[in-house]
């Protein structure tokens, strides 16, 4: 459930988390659900797609598939990875504009938005809750070992296999799509207790 709650510092949008069997997919369709109720439209407004998007294994699997040589191809077109001291920094490519190369900047609309990542699904122009940055935040990073897991895996990361022990694989993450991933298999004990918890923040509308 997402709501509209407020804080100290004004207005922002909460996660809690009321069933045990609630999977990534309806995490995002509950964000997608309060954008639409809550939140201004966004169209005109393109500021999100300045920002580095980072790609999690179920966003390549969206826009991609599972078959090694058309993640590949993804990967060479629409991708950067880079080494950043131990760890692997794997993101949408921008133009030397710095914007997502997915954007057509005339109509400011995304060009693939059906497979739009989780990052960009998860997006909000609101100020957020501390356990609601906490569960994007990890999901993300998560999602984003996974995939170097994956490509590590597939032979697509072996210029930086000296990393390779950095991602194992895992499990609740590989070969599966948002549906199929359980928040509760993915996410920390302690961080699934805190998002399971009821909000003490007064509820607006």
């Amino acid at each position: 459930m997402i709501n509209l709650v407020k804080t100290e510092d004004g207005l922002a949008y909460d996660v809690t988390i009321q069933k045990e069997t609630a999977t990534l997919w309806q995490y995002i369709k509950a964000l997608d659900d309060f954008l639409e109720e809550k939140v201004a439209p966004c169209l005109g407004c393109d500021s999100c797609c300045y920002q580095r998007i980072p790609l999690t294994l179920p966003d390549i699997y969206g826009y991609a598939g599972r078959e090694k040589e058309s993640i590949a191809n993804f990967l060479r077109q629409h991708a950067e990875i880079c080494k950043k001291g131990f760890a692997l920094d794997i993101q949408l490519r921008q133009g030397e504009d710095g914007i997502c190369t997915f954007l057509d900047g005339e109509e400011q609309r995304c060009t693939d938005h059906s497979h739009r990542s989780l990052v960009c699904h998860t997006y909000i122009c609101l100020p957020q809750t501390e356990r609601a940055r906490k569960m994007r935040e990890y999901l993300i990073n998560e999602g984003e070992d996974a995939l170097a897991g994956a490509l590590f895996q597939m032979g697509l990361c072996d210029q930086w296999r000296d990393l390779q022990e950095n991602y194992p694989l895992k499990p609740q993450w590989q070969n599966k799509t948002y549906e199929e991933i359980f928040l509760k298999n993915v996410l920390t004990s302690d961080l699934w207790e805190i998002l399971t918890a009821p909000s003490s923040l007064e509820i607006i509308g």
